[in-house]
């Protein structure tokens, strides 16, 4: 994992969200913001101050960045590589860009669901063999579990982007690309 360009996301965010308890340095440490966490691994433990220093936040930014640092994990979430009732997903679907962000649809036992990309650039350097999962809250909300390997690296929460607008211009989309492909075979002939 690139651990800059989970902690360039997170600054761009203004979020800092950090579990993991310092008497127990050994533990796992998570880092993220409300859309995703992140396993933080072969770093030093992570502290505000630390953060600060690494990433040169002034003291302007700093009154507007969230830092945040719980000792225990949600519980509401699963932080183990395997979960009963996971199923893998997925991920070579087209993606596209809406408001600003790309997304990506993925098809969920709960129906089309979406995950920011942005979300999916610490994995960079190993995108090709990273595998995403869907998995659920006790109370029936979905998550993804991002896996390398059988190993669990980040949770991800789906985001909601579907409007009458996202739906128009996705038909758009597929109505052009099928009169383009029409026209190609066309001219193939």
């Amino acid at each position: 994992m690139k651990h800059q360009k989970l902690f360039s996301l997170c600054k761009k965010k203004g979020c800092f969200i950090i579990f993991g308890n310092e008497d127990n340095k050994n533990q796992n440490q998570w880092l993220g913001t409300d859309a995703g966490l992140f396993l933080i691994e072969h770093l030093p433990y992570l502290t505000k101050s630390y953060i600060i220093a690494l990433l040169d936040i002034t003291p302007k930014q700093q009154e507007k960045t969230i830092f945040k640092h719980e000792s225990n994990l949600p519980i509401c979430y699963n932080f183990g590589d395997s979960d009963e009732s996971e199923k893998m997903l997925e991920q070579d679907l087209i993606a596209q860009t809406y408001k600003g962000d790309n997304v990506q649809p993925l098809f969920t036992s709960q129906g089309i669901k979406f995950i920011n990309t942005a979300l999916l650039e610490p994995f960079a350097d190993v995108a090709d063999m990273i595998e995403i999962y869907e998995r659920f809250t006790e109370d029936g909300h979905i998550y993804f579990a991002v896996k390398f390997g059988m190993m669990l690296k980040a949770i991800i929460m789906p985001i909601n982007i579907l409007s009458e607008d996202f739906v128009t211009k996705i038909e758009t989309l597929a109505i052009k690309c099928r009169a383009a492909l029409n026209e190609q075979v066309r001219k193939e002939k």
